[in-house]
């Protein structure tokens, strides 16, 4: 029975994750064909930076000690500040995270670039690495 609960949390959860792309996919107003690439270097990334963040909390606490009592805090403030908020939808035209990529020169704020990789004369090689003034193109 704990397998099949396990089982269908899993499954529940995973149908959750799938909304959170459709809804983040829509909002930035990434195409199709980028849907994809989009994913998987997020998914690559969002591994990384996890990975990076549990190695830094394990060597911290291993250190001091007293920082999981920050962290607690940390948690515990969290949760007050969801239950204190209520219900209200989020505001992001104000979120400050959103609107750092409206910061950056109107060219990088399109999507009408070439894919980061692509496949070239048999092997892989890096468009950006392609596209440095003075580089020659890599084949």
């Amino acid at each position: 029975m704990a397998y099949l609960t396990g089982f269908v949390l899993e499954k529940s959860l995973s149908v959750d994750n799938i909304f959170v792309f459709v809804l983040i996919f829509s909002h930035f107003k990434v195409p199709r064909e980028y849907q994809h690439r989009v994913l998987l270097w997020g998914v690559v990334g969002a591994l990384a930076m996890r990975a990076g963040m549990i190695f830094a909390g394990a060597a911290l606490t291993h250190r001091f000690e007293w920082v999981l009592y920050v962290f607690g805090l940390v948690v515990i403030a969290s949760g007050l500040r969801i239950l204190l908020q209520g219900e209200k939808p989020p505001n992001l035209e104000d979120n400050r995270i959103l609107k750092i990529p409206a910061q950056a020169p109107a060219g990088y704020a399109r999507i009408s670039r070439p894919p980061v990789f692509r496949y070239t004369t048999g092997r892989a090689s890096r468009d950006a690495a392609a596209r440095l003034p003075g580089a020659d193109r890599v084949n």
